[in-house]
Order: structure tokens, then sequence, then C-alpha cells
């Protein structure tokens, strides 16, 4: 399942940097996380200009982000990501299948 990260890109955010954000959430991705499905995006304002940059993950909206922030964050998705991937495999690994057989 992909991480979608949405970088807002109103005017608010782009005059706190938000297109280093994205920059450095592009080069986190490419760099640290080449194999895992992550959609970074921007989008348009959130409506929290009062404290901007904003950042959207998969529906949760952060605020005040700087760059190092925003690729902490980014790590910290990928690893509750990939901790949640392999709890459900180790669980249906460990599925037990109940034959019946028919009694007389």
């Amino acid at each position: 399942m992909p991480i979608h990260v949405y970088v807002c890109h109103g005017r608010s955010c782009q005059e706190r940097f938000s297109p280093y954000i994205l920059l450095r959430l592009k080069n986190d991705r490419e760099r640290f996380f080449p194999n895992d499905d992550i959609v970074l995006d921007t989008c348009l304002c959130r409506g929290k200009c009062q404290e901007s940059p904003t950042i959207e993950v998969d529906g949760t909206l952060y605020t005040r982000m700087s760059p190092i922030a925003a690729g902490s964050m980014l790590a910290k998705r990928v690893a509750e990501a990939k901790k949640t991937i392999s709890v459900n495999k180790k669980q249906k690994n460990h599925a037990v299948s109940i034959s019946t057989t028919p009694h007389e």
C-alpha cells in the first residue's frame, strides 16, 4: 500500500520553504527508500497558513514542518508501514487450517 505525501504549495507555505521540504523528501525517497511505494506531490492550501508549512501524509496533516522534520516523519511512516506489513505476513503464516473428517 503506497504512502501518500502531499506538500502544501500555497503562498504562505512556499514563503516558509515548502519547496525545500519537497526536495528533501524526494532526495530521501531516492536515497533511503528506493524500493518503497511512496507518492510525493504538491497540493493546494490546506487552510493552516498560520501554522505553515504543512504536509499531509495519508490523510493526517502535519504543521510547522521543516525539511529535517519532514525527512524524519517520512522515515517514521515508512518504518510503521513495514512493521504493519511484517505483522500481517506473520499472522497470515501462522493461520491454522482445520480440516474436518466425517464421523461415521
